[in-house]
């Protein structure tokens, strides 16, 4: 239940670290390790992240509004039930991430690795997201269309 206004985190290491319903306006975050961190329903408004690690964190029901992630590591990590408005990822690794319930509608994931994402069967999260051609035929595949190379 903590808020963090205009803090600007520098290799901080929070792993495993309990950050639950947490409010974090306009802060930033530079080469913060965060591995296992519990950030559920947590509020991230205006937030800068580069080259940290969140893998294995949840972000369950939380929410990102006007943040950009650049060089994080979001591997294993849970993002499902999530509100996520004008967010951008950049050459970040988001694999084996759970988006579940979290739509990514206009989140530019083209490149960003997103291999072995986890979303509802119907895949309904990645309507209206961006991806490079790769990612789009990946996701074909999975939809069981043939993609003819």
């Amino acid at each position: 239940n903590a808020t963090f206004e205009d803090v600007a985190f520098e290799q901080c290491d929070f792993s495993n670290a309990d950050i639950s319903s947490a409010y974090f306006l306009r802060c930033s975050f530079s080469s913060c390790r965060f591995v296992g961190a519990d950030f559920s329903e947590t509020v991230f408004k205006h937030a800068t992240v580069t080259d940290s690690t969140f893998q294995y964190a949840s972000f369950t029901r939380g929410g990102f509004d006007a943040c950009s992630f650049e060089g994080c590591d979001f591997s294993q990590a849970s993002i499902a039930e999530a509100e996520l408005k004008r967010v951008e990822f950049s050459q970040s690794r988001l694999t084996n991430v759970d988006f579940f319930k979290t739509s990514l509608r206009g989140v530019d994931l083209s490149d960003n690795d997103i291999a072995g994402f986890l979303v509802s069967d119907t895949m309904r999260e990645l309507s209206g997201c961006i991806m490079d051609p790769y990612q789009a035929a990946s996701v074909a595949r999975k939809l069981g269309i043939v993609v003819k190379e």
